[in-house]
């Protein structure tokens, strides 16, 4: 008979565990430094911490005198934003470790996150304010206001836009020069998460109902949206790729990476705790396998010597309170309740 020729099935993409670094209480916010070797985490221990993002090694430690809520680098590095439940968010050198600046708030601040220029800093409050501040003379410059809790913060590349999302069920879309109110977009429950596209003309936002939108920040109106199945709780995070065709969606237990213009699924994987809503684990790549639930292990076919082992709370749900893509977009950050942040590898995503 004759031979028939195989066809190589193409692999299905995976998320790959490369780098395990532990708090001692729930990670709430990841962020990669510019040039991506570094990882930053935020903890619930009151610490927020600088590691090698290849290695897992401790490079530098900054205290607040409570939860830490959310991380932010600035774009070239050199300095690092943090907010925290103690009604803060300070401003730290990430060389020397040096306090810069504290900026205050009458109730815990959730968020935290840059302008491109490297000089405004906008901060998100329980106490119903989004505010930008100037972080070379301290000044507040703008204060923009909900009628509930501000919980997330973000702006456009050029720096001419604030979008926040709030539990009084809106994302708002601010002009960050004078602080006027360009566009309010109501949904069903809690704004939880915002991140712009990187042209600014949409707006993600993640929803306490499980849901997650595009706005077209133009007209205001939704691109697209997708209920995530069998995800019973909130969003709690969300973020573009840094090429914008990607998306990444976090909630209890599990991460979905979908695409940017379809709202298509690409991967979804257990990221921290308890299973998806789809059993898909780790998933590693051809020449490794993976074992264990509460506990996964990572091992080399070849060599049987085992890569990494990623532990977490057995048997428990916890959310995945952050993600964050790497600047080339090869890798994904989560943070969980598990106290623990993973840098992971996306093959074929």
């Amino acid at each position: 008979p004759a031979a028939v020729p195989h066809t190589p099935q193409p692999s299905q993409p995976a998320a790959v565990a490369r780098v395990v670094v532990q708090h001692a209480g729930a990670v709430r916010s990841v962020a990669f430094s510019p040039n991506g070797a570094r990882l930053i985490t935020g903890s619930d221990d009151g610490s927020a911490r600088i590691w090698h993002a290849g290695t897992g090694e401790l490079l530098l430690s900054f205290e607040h005198e409570a939860h830490i809520c959310s991380v932010a680098i600035n774009p070239d590095g050199a300095r690092l934003a943090t907010a925290g439940s103690d009604c803060t968010a300070h401003v730290w050198n990430t060389t020397t470790g040096a306090h810069l600046w504290g900026f205050y708030h009458s109730k815990p601040v959730n968020a935290v996150a840059w302008a491109a220029d490297g000089v405004r800093l906008a901060t998100a409050s329980t106490d119903g304010t989004a505010r930008i501040w100037d972080t070379t003379t301290g000044t507040l410059l703008v204060t923009m206001n909900h009628s509930s809790p501000v919980l997330a913060v973000a702006w456009t590349a050029d720096g001419a836009r604030l979008a926040t999302g709030s539990a009084d069920r809106t994302a708002r879309i601010w002009n960050a020069r004078s602080g006027a109110e360009v566009g309010s977009l109501l949904h069903a429950r809690a704004v939880s998460a915002v991140a712009f596209s990187r042209d600014g003309s949409g707006l993600l936002t993640g929803c306490a109902d499980a849901s997650a939108h595009i706005w077209l920040t133009a007209t205001g109106g939704e691109l697209l949206r997708a209920t995530v199945d069998g995800w019973l709780n909130e969003m709690t995070c969300v973020g573009f790729s840094p090429d914008g065709a990607r998306l990444a969606l976090g909630s209890l237990g599990a991460v979905q990476i979908r695409d940017a213009f379809t709202f298509q699924e690409l991967l979804a994987f257990g990221a921290h705790g308890a299973s998806a809503a789809k059993p898909v684990g780790l998933g590693p790549p051809a020449g490794q396998r993976a074992s264990g639930a509460a506990k996964t292990t990572v091992w080399d076919n070849s060599t049987g010597v085992q890569r990494l082992s990623v532990r977490h709370k057995g048997g428990m749900l916890s959310f995945v309170n952050s993600v964050a893509f790497s600047p080339d977009g090869t890798r994904l950050a989560t943070g969980g309740d598990d106290n623990v942040a993973v840098v992971w590898s996306l093959t074929g995503v």
